[in-house]
């Protein structure tokens, strides 16, 4: 497997770029401060797995960057125009570059999304030498694009997630499915906001391209990242966000999701790694209204 060492970002570094009058473009309350999200190709809009991951995905987004909105692009970038290749299972797969132009040019309208992000049910990849990716993204172009393709459990098995029903999967097959999908979604999302790979702790974003690297990724995000996370989506806000406040958001979410895969996939199973981490939350929770604080060392 390919990899690379990586240097990381201190939370004073990260600061010190976001800087106002730096080379950075920082969001801008009510005027340039939300993310796009954008559904890339009409395999997503036209598949029932496409249809019923859009508003939990949404839901998820808003709270983990929660105070910014988060908009939902009108239809669908198509691919057509996208040079591609076959992979090993003789399905499309699309050069993420193209994907990058595509977004750039079909959103321009969107004068108040701070970074926008392609959703796809497609294979990706980033270049010729590459097998594929999970998803990238262009930090200083704050443009990005994701792909459920091969988190699905039947991409092995050749199935297109595209032909994906409920009924094809366990409770804990299209659990893993959406986890590991909107883990890849605030991981690209947080690199538009030129937040680098974790070389710190685990954490949501260490780097990887593979299964065992994605598994071990954790939801969340280690006191480095999650101060960096924090630091600009308050310039985005206007105001102080508090962690307490976000996790409220992001455990109302979970719940939100996890109603949903239990009352419309009529599926009965293991829903756990939902359940794991809305404990996760839930205690993280209680230890701040103990009056406690995070990495009192990485705070100003």
């Amino acid at each position: 497997m390919y990899s690379r060492n990586e240097e990381g970002r201190s939370v004073q570094s990260y600061k010190r770029i976001m800087r106002s009058g730096g080379m950075t473009q920082l969001p801008r309350p009510n005027t340039f401060d939300s993310v796009l999200i954008v559904p890339v190709g009409k395999s997503f809009m036209e598949s029932d797995m496409g249809r019923f991951f859009l508003p939990l995905i949404k839901k998820y987004a808003e709270a983990f960057y929660h105070p910014l909105p988060v908009e939902i692009f009108e239809g669908f970038v198509s691919l057509k125009k996208a040079n591609r290749r076959e992979n090993e299972h003789e399905h499309k797969q699309y050069l993420v570059g193209d994907i990058f132009e595509l977004i750039n040019k079909e959103t321009s309208r969107y004068q108040r999304s701070y970074c926008r992000l392609g959703m796809t049910l497609e294979d990706i990849y980033p270049g010729e030498g590459w097998n594929f990716v999970y998803g990238q993204a262009r930090l200083m172009e704050k443009v990005g694009v994701f792909s459920f393709a091969r988190h699905s459990p039947l991409f092995d098995s050749g199935v297109h997630v595209s032909d994906l029903s409920s009924g094809m999967l366990t409770a804990k097959q299209i659990t893993k499915l959406l986890t590991y999908s909107m883990k890849t979604m605030v991981h690209e999302t947080a690199h538009m906001f030129q937040i680098k790979h974790c070389i710190w702790y685990q954490c949501l974003m260490n780097g990887n391209n593979g299964e065992g690297e994605n598994a071990a990724r954790s939801f969340f995000c280690c006191p480095i990242c999650l101060e960096q996370i924090m630091h600009t989506i308050s310039i985005g806000a206007g105001r102080t966000v508090s962690k307490a406040e976000r996790y409220e958001q992001m455990l109302s979410a979970l719940d939100f999701v996890l109603d949903a895969l239990k009352t419309e996939t009529s599926i009965d199973g293991d829903f756990g790694a939902i359940e794991k981490d809305k404990l996760w939350l839930q205690q993280r929770l209680a230890f701040l209204s103990d009056g406690n604080v995070f990495c009192p060392e990485c705070s100003d």
